[in-house]
């Protein structure tokens, strides 16, 4: 094996971590539910409590990257989530399981800050002399990883649920972390990207690009995390069956990965940002018509609607990378922070305001969260360009 083999091998098996403890909670809700022996309710707090963990772990964790480098946060983030992992297979009192979910959210909080730093040299490798970091295509190639993670791996452990017992797939699911983390051990120093060792995290914080970028972050990410809540919804009232809401959702989903594949194979350095606000501006107008010309046949623009979004996370995290090549963590772990709270606050709300009407209605909420981040993005466009 290569150093830079490894170094790709590692940084997949971290990101579909990345993807896969979140939807741990969520999509294996039922199954937690069951195999801990506690009540669905149970869960959805244990949930909270993860979200509300990630948002001061994450600012750690981004900090710490920078301070220490990206191959020893890595590596603690993927030996903390076999441990938390492990430990859930384990079916501890609910006491217990605060601390395990905690364990967890240190390791995502690693995971997730070290291993996007680690993308770029992964994928594109260093660039060179005269050549552009290739970041956000390179990101947008790791969100592939980390969607699998979070769609594809869940599904398997339920089958594997029903097939070999609780504890015996959480043991399992746990070895397999230690994967990543064993090739990070034998990955060299060299090979992982330098850190700004004489950089001042805190200094960024009085950047106006970081926080035009943190309002971009703040409405984005409830948009891209209600998607799997409404779509569904949308298929349901668009009359089909189960059958086809599986197979038109599995289509969405294919959608929304192959943009990212796109982006990570074509997209341009040096229009990265103006891609962001057109992605934006299509989203908003294709989630207008969803909700004008509603009908069976309004599926197929469902389609388009995850082949605009897709790519439109990893690219403005490539564009922030970008600009702050010096404290790449810290700006990941604030905008992830960030990306917590609205989840908590902004989230909820829609949901609210969206419960009691009709799917028409319900539609508009993305479609307001989308022209509302609109704004930002041409403002970062028009920045970057300056």
């Amino acid at each position: 094996m290569t150093g830079s083999f490894l170094l790709l091998a590692t940084t997949i098996g971290s990101a579909l971590l990345i993807g896969f403890i979140p939807a741990l909670l969520v999509r294996l809700r039922p199954a937690l539910a069951q195999g801990l022996g506690v009540s669905e309710a149970a869960v959805d707090r244990l949930k909270t409590g993860y979200l509300l963990s990630l948002i001061p772990l994450m600012l750690a964790a981004g900090s710490a990257v920078d301070r220490w480098g990206a191959k020893e946060i890595l590596f603690a983030g993927n030996l903390l989530a076999a441990l938390g992992i492990a430990a859930l297979g384990m079916k501890p009192s609910f006491h217990s399981l605060i601390w395990v979910v905690l364990v967890l959210g240190v390791a995502a909080s690693c995971l997730t800050c070290a291993g996007l730093t680690l993308m770029p040299l992964a994928f594109w490798g260093k660039p060179q002399e005269g050549m552009v970091w290739e970041r956000a295509a390179s990101l947008n190639l790791g969100f592939i990883a980390i969607g699998l993670g979070a769609l594809v791996v869940p599904d398997l452990c339920n089958l594997f649920f029903k097939r070999f017992g609780f504890r015996q797939c959480l043991l399992l699911v746990a070895f397999l972390c230690l994967l990543p983390a064993t090739f990070t051990v034998f990955t060299g120093s060299a090979e992982f990207p330098e850190h700004g060792r004489s950089a001042s995290p805190s200094a960024i914080l009085t950047e106006p690009t970081l926080w035009l970028a943190g309002l971009v972050m703040f409405f984005y990410y409830p948009l891209e995390g209600s998607l799997p809540s409404w779509v569904k919804g949308y298929l349901a009232n668009l009359g089909h069956d189960e059958t086809q809401i599986s197979w038109w959702n599995a289509a969405f989903w294919a959608v929304f990965l192959a943009a990212r594949l796109g982006a990570g194979l074509y997209l341009d350095p040096r229009y990265e940002a103006w891609v962001i606000f057109f992605l934006v501006l299509a989203s908003a107008i294709t989630l207008g018509n969803l909700a004008g010309a509603y009908g069976r046949n309004s599926a197929p623009q469902l389609l388009l609607v995850g082949a605009l979004l897709g790519s439109i996370l990893p690219t403005f995290l490539g564009v922030l990378l970008r600009q702050f090549t010096e404290t790449q963590g810290t700006a990941l772990g604030f905008m992830f922070s960030l990306g917590t709270i609205s989840t908590l606050i902004v989230q909820p709300l829609l949901a609210r305001v969206g419960r009691g009407h009709s799917v028409q209605v319900i539609i508009r909420v993305p479609l307001a969260l989308a022209l509302v981040v609109a704004v930002p993005c041409l403002i970062l466009a028009l920045v970057r360009s300056a």
